[in-house]
């Protein structure tokens, strides 16, 4: 992803790892976390992510829509694993979000049928999702989709959409490029608020010297017998999960 080809795939990483999530809430919160930066480089982040990938991808051109293709109709795959292996829990969720959020059957039906809201961004050109970059960066499952249905729907339809994910998702692989695009316009240039996170030397120091201190008790706690039986412990157990 540009993401990680920009910030962590490089000669001198801006950091070890980015995660991005989308918390469905009575304000929707959109979150990019960026773990492992360098002290000196905390403020690059802001400034790499606002100035060069939202910049870049804003315009449909930006959009591998090839990818995008292919990157949705894993998301098809994984949203059929999800309902093959935990139905219950992806059908509670829909069911708590249409509860929390929805104002319609239609909302629920919205919720649950997540494959054909998925299936419809497919067809999405990159306008579309470099309309969400400019609105939201310039400015979870069928029981999370019934709280979000319950939170914010206003319709049956909608909750169709939050359950039918696979569909969305199947959607997703036809759009254009245009599509995309617009996504980034919609949701990366709008007001947003950035988070830097400074380590704490002291704390560092004070946890290590804690964990020592912790490590000197545990020793004298169990004694050579003990530390003895633990580590025979461990080795059956190794040896049962790698049999």
């Amino acid at each position: 992803s540009p993401l990680q080809r920009e910030f962590v795939l490089i000669d001198k990483p801006i950091a070890s790892q980015v995660g991005f999530h989308v918390s469905e809430q009575t304000t929707c919160v959109i979150q990019l976390t960026f773990s492992g930066v360098p002290t000196e480089r905390l403020d690059d982040v802001k400034k790499k992510f606002m100035d060069k990938i939202v910049k870049e991808h804003v315009e449909d051109k930006a959009w591998d829509m090839e990818r995008m293709g292919f990157l949705i109709g894993q998301t098809v795959k994984n949203e059929l694993k999800k309902m093959e292996k935990n139905p219950d829990t992806q059908l509670f969720g829909h069911m708590i979000g249409h509860q929390l959020y929805d104002n319609s059957e239609d909302d629920l039906k919205t919720r649950v049928d997540e494959l054909e809201l998925i299936r419809r961004l497919r067809s999405e050109p990159a306008s579309f999702w470099s309309g969400l970059v400019k609105k939201y960066f310039t400015a979870p499952h069928l029981f999370g989709h019934m709280i979000g249905h319950q939170l914010y729907d206003n319709s049956e339809d909608d909750l169709k959409t939050r359950v039918d994910e696979l569909e969305l998702i199947r959607r997703l692989r036809s759009e254009p490029a245009s599509f995309w695009s617009g996504l980034v316009k919609k949701y990366f240039t709008a007001p947003h608020v950035a988070v830097v996170g400074i380590p704490s030397e002291k704390m560092v120091e004070q946890v290590a010297k804690e964990e020592k201190t912790r490590l000197e008790q545990q020793r004298k706690k169990l004694g050579k017998d003990g530390i003895k039986g633990c580590g025979e412990k461990i080795c059956c157990a190794i040896k049962e999960n790698t049999a």
